[in-house]
């Protein structure tokens, strides 16, 4: 099956990392070419499709928005220290200022692309949220494994990059245009 897609956690705003107040496992995820290891393609999340916004129907009234704040990666090495695929790691905020439950997806996308312009997959999986009276931020993060990375030449591997971002929907990308910052 193409979609492998898994929750990591789903955190009051402040409650990340372990019980010591350490978060070892996302620094062991970072590949910085160390000698030895195998170094990935890079990650990015594409700034227009950073945050989502969620209206009520028929109305500019916000019921919740999300920002995506990082993607990290890390590879699986094939036999020839080349790297064959990745897991893809995300995390950010979403608030609500209703005073209600509210049950929520942001849908979250990954694509691997080619040459900045050849798209050689793309995923859409939807991260689901629970807003309750009392818990109006939460921190969130998810996990795309097992992406299959492209098999290119040597000198072509740095024409790869993973971009991550919301599928939004034509208003949530307009609204996004008229809201960024220059």
């Amino acid at each position: 099956m193409l979609r492998k897609f898994s929750v990591i956690a789903l955190l009051f705003l402040g409650a990340c990392g372990n019980a010591d107040g350490d978060n070892h496992e996302i620094e062991e995820l970072v590949n910085l070419g160390a000698r030895g290891s195998v170094v990935c393609p890079p990650v990015s999340i594409l700034p227009l499709t950073a945050r989502i916004t969620f209206f009520e129907e028929d109305t500019e009234s916000v019921v919740y928005r999300a920002s995506l704040d990082s993607a990290i990666i890390s590879c699986t090495p094939k036999r020839d220290g080349l790297p064959q695929s990745a897991n893809i790691s995300f995390s950010g905020i979403a608030e609500s200022d209703k005073a209600s439950i509210i049950t929520g997806e942001l849908p979250v996308f990954l694509t691997v692309l080619y040459q900045q312009r050849i798209v050689y997959q793309k995923r859409v999986e939807d991260l689901a949220v629970v807003f309750t009276p009392e818990m109006t931020k939460l921190a969130y993060s998810g996990k795309f494994e097992d992406v299959a990375i492209p098999e290119v030449s040597k000198a072509a591997r740095e024409d790869l990059r993973f971009l991550v971002g919301f599928q939004l929907n034509k208003r949530q990308l307009q609204y996004n245009r008229l809201t960024s910052t220059p």
